[in-house]
């Protein structure tokens, strides 16, 4: 049987029920470390939101497929039997199995922004206005030349 993929905005969008299943199959956590985990494993490009993750794991709890239980601070959730079914019936993989190059870019594209960011920042104060303003241009241009590729 083929394996169903969730595309990148679909899992941004919050269809993440499956995903927070098959996460929670290889260990329990807790939902900031579900949170963590999703960001890690799709290099940065995904970082889930707590108020799409929270509610989603609260009405897995509703449904008896994970259990919460309140260690110090934090509710730790795990599958329980049914939950685990459900994860071995279901052939959807988390957005990161079919995007691993899209991912690769949108790390690369998140790195290349910051050191933009931190040398344009260093630019105004050393250069003159005259550099500076070229400088934004030729910038400016290579973002037009991007928008018309993808138009």
């Amino acid at each position: 049987m083929p394996t169903k993929r969730l595309p990148l905005n679909q899992a941004r969008r919050g269809d993440i029920r499956i995903i927070l299943l098959a996460v929670l199959a290889k260990q329990p956590r807790h939902g900031y470390g579900i949170i963590r985990h999703l960001e890690q494993k799709s290099k940065g490009a995904w970082r889930p939101s707590p108020g799409a993750i929270y509610p989603m794991l609260q009405q897995l709890e509703e449904e008896e497929l994970v259990i919460g239980k309140r260690i110090d601070s934090k509710i730790i959730y795990r599958l329980t039997d049914k939950g685990q079914k459900e994860v071995e019936a279901s052939s959807v993989e988390g957005p990161w199995e079919s995007d691993e190059e899209m991912f690769r870019h949108v790390a690369w594209i998140k790195e290349i922004t910051a050191q933009l960011t931190q040398s344009y920042l260093r630019l105004i104060q050393v250069a003159d206005t005259e550099t500076v303003e070229a400088l934004r241009t030729h910038t400016e241009e290579l973002l037009e030349l991007i928008q018309k590729e993808i138009k």
